[in-house]
């Protein structure tokens, strides 16, 4: 009986023994295969990744996705309007024909909270990084100045993120003589910051704008204001004008179709510079495009669109550009990729058969407070 039970005792341990063996190799087996996995995947994953960013470099990017040339088009005649990516040289126009007329647009401009925080600890030109390489080769640079300049104290400053304080926005006069450096001589106001500080912010703006031989246009929405919304640039025999639509003004969309007719035919080419559509939105609305088939049927030329803080998709409509929106130039939005980038869009004008042609920059904007451009090589 003893034996009996030291033999079935035996049996037992090796049993076990043989389930655990089994049991280990088993788990090892798995265990390898995961990891092979792993290293397979990451493999995969770094060489998608680098082909990725290979591909961001070589082309501008729209929410994440690499913009081609039919990304988002309607109409059919597109001969009067090749595409050119970042890395193109416009090798159809000869940069040094004097019939050419370069014209920079950028996004929005905003130099109050954090922005100015970093601006008094290392001055205005480390805001704008590298951009200058972009905007003096420009015969004009345009840009919406996202607020009233004035020498009132900042409400933003320091203010925490959702407070009422955190939206009021005033620039330091001394951000003029650095977009003057930068070439940027026109600037939109109209928008839906420019009255942060009322109609003595407005007065204010206006003034130092002038004392920095900078021009402006743009529907305010302020009562009495009395200067035109609109501006004409003139070079030498050609005549490009500027006009405005902002969807926060009162009456906005009605003042800037009667803007658009009334110089429709004082000028050679006529640029829209529109702020409009929802914040945060990686594609316009269809009230939006709506608005915008009807300002080129009107007579725009090219349509230049803001306030988004992200950038928009491009529309080709009947010959005619629309950019929906070219996200931020200079802003303080670090909380995603798609507001820390924003695009150049720069049009090139024939002057004699009035041809245009186009390159797009991608900018990005770095938690330092400082904005670069994205490399293109």
């Amino acid at each position: 009986m003893g034996l009996r039970l030291k033999e079935k005792r035996y049996f037992l341990s090796v049993t076990s023994l043989a389930l655990l063996s089994i049991f280990f190799l088993f788990f090892s087996i798995i265990y390898a295969y995961e990891v092979a996995s792993s290293l397979n995947n990451s493999a995969i994953g770094n060489k998608t990744k680098t082909e990725t960013e290979t591909t961001l470099q070589k082309k501008p990017v729209l929410f994440g996705q690499v913009l081609n040339d039919s990304i988002y088009q309607v109409g059919a005649d597109h001969e009067n309007t090749p595409v050119f990516n970042s890395s193109d040289h416009l090798n159809n126009f000869d940069r040094n024909d004097d019939d050419l007329i370069r014209i920079l647009f950028g996004g929005d401009l905003m130099f109050d909270r954090y922005i100015r925080q970093v601006a008094q600890q290392k001055g205005n030109k480390f805001i704008f990084g590298d951009l200058g390489v972009e905007f003096k080769k420009a015969d004009l640079a345009v840009v919406n100045l996202e607020g009233p300049i004035t020498e009132k104290a900042s409400l933003s400053l320091g203010s925490r993120m959702g407070e009422p304080s955190n939206f009021i926005f005033t620039f330091d006069p001394s951000i003029v003589h650095e977009l003057r450096d930068k070439k940027i001589t026109l600037v939109n106001i109209g928008n839906n910051h420019i009255l942060n500080f009322g109609k003595e912010g407005l007065n204010s703006t206006k003034y130092h704008l002038k004392q920095g031989k900078i021009n402006y246009f743009g529907l305010t929405g302020a009562k009495d204001d009395e200067d035109p919304s609109y501006f004409i640039k003139k070079f030498k025999d050609f005549k490009v004008g500027f006009v405005n639509y902002n969807s926060f003004a009162k009456d906005g969309l009605k003042k800037a179709e009667s803007d658009i007719v009334l110089i429709r035919d004082r000028v050679d080419f006529l640029i829209l510079y529109t702020h409009w559509d929802r914040e945060y939105k990686l594609k316009s609305s269809q009230a939006s495009r709506e608005k915008a088939h009807k300002f080129i049927d009107l007579g725009v030329d090219l349509i230049i669109g803001s306030h988004p803080h992200v950038i928009q998709e491009l529309e080709i409509y009947k010959g005619k550009r629309i950019y929906y929106s070219l996200g931020n130039l200079i802003f303080d939005q670090y909380f995603s990729r798609d507001t820390m980038e924003g695009m150049l869009v720069e049009v090139i004008i024939n002057k004699g058969n009035k041809k245009t042609g186009f390159k797009e920059t991608r900018i990005k904007m770095n938690p330092n407070g400082q904005t670069k451009l994205i490399s293109q090589d």
